[in-house]
């Protein structure tokens, strides 16, 4: 493969379907006030494609649009001539660039990823191959085929608990939402993405939710049965051999439906069968 450096016209610059989908302006701030001050010391990189008069981005997408951003006309790059580029290795250079200078959302890396599963790669090869762990890469490809196509790329992986969420929903709301389970229509589905968008609900929030839209309520009536709701994680220990009293199936039992059964009266508890009450700190 031969390479050169030279200065080729921005708008002859194509960028490949599977580089970063959307950049906020706002990120690129910083970087655009370095390449006013400095200039461009890393240079792009791009493929000549020999048919067609155009560029093709390889990586430095980010780069590429601060300058776009700046006014610049040109820019300097380094240029991949090859007839042929491999496929499988130009995507995983314009991944990986991505995702060590800025965090790829799930949509992104399920792009990217399922092409390479389309090349015949296995989830362990393209782990190894992008750097991306192998249960992020699935969990990626498997949750987005679930989700709405209008709120696919607001969702983002949390950096941090304290990050402010700006719009986007992070992947474990998301994973919350998706998750086959209370029987709800599923219609809900995309109410409930809006609705984790608009509000800034937690993932705890949306399985309280899912519960009072399997008991019939409308999404309406939830929100606001929610507001007057305190959910307490507790770890409750049973007596086996009295538990066993209650003819549970022994390794499945459904503690959920017993004590409601206890609570609403139906079922009066042995005294001998609770040993602790632990309850779970957030």
């Amino acid at each position: 493969m031969v390479e050169r450096t030279e200065q080729i016209p921005i708008d002859k610059i194509e960028t490949w379907d599977n580089s970063r989908i959307r950049i906020e302006k706002i990120s690129l701030e910083p970087l655009m006030t370095d390449i006013k001050q400095k200039g461009l010391i890393q240079y792009i990189k791009v493929w000549k494609d020999p048919d067609k008069e155009r560029y093709i981005l390889i990586v430095g997408n980010r780069r590429l649009e601060s300058c776009r951003l700046l006014g610049w006309k040109t820019i300097p790059a380094i240029i991949v001539e090859k007839e042929s580029l491999d496929f499988q290795n130009f995507i995983t250079q314009n991944l990986s660039e991505n995702l060590y200078r800025e965090g790829l959302t799930p949509l992104e890396i399920a792009r990217v990823c399922g092409l390479l599963r389309e090349q015949g790669r296995s989830y362990g090869e393209i782990s190894i191959m992008t750097g991306i762990p192998k249960n992020r890469i699935q969990d990626s490809m498997t949750m987005l085929k679930k989700v709405p196509e209008e709120f696919k790329e607001h969702i983002k992986y949390l950096p941090h608990p304290t990050t402010k969420r700006k719009g986007f929903i992070p992947v474990k709301v998301a994973s919350a939402i998706t998750s086959a389970s209370y029987g709800r229509k599923p219609e809900q589905t995309a109410e409930l993405f809006k609705l984790a968008k608009k509000n800034e609900l937690t993932a705890q929030d949306i399985e309280l939710l899912k519960i009072l839209l399997s008991k019939g309520m409308s999404m309406k009536k939830a929100m606001e049965t929610r507001d007057n709701i305190k959910v307490v994680a507790v770890k409750i220990l049973f007596n086996k051999d009295e538990l066993r009293k209650y003819h549970l199936e022994k390794t499945k039992y459904n503690f959920s439906l017993l004590i409601s059964k206890f609570l609403t009266g139906v079922l009066k508890p042995n005294k001998k069968l609770l040993v602790d009450i632990l309850e779970q700190k957030d």
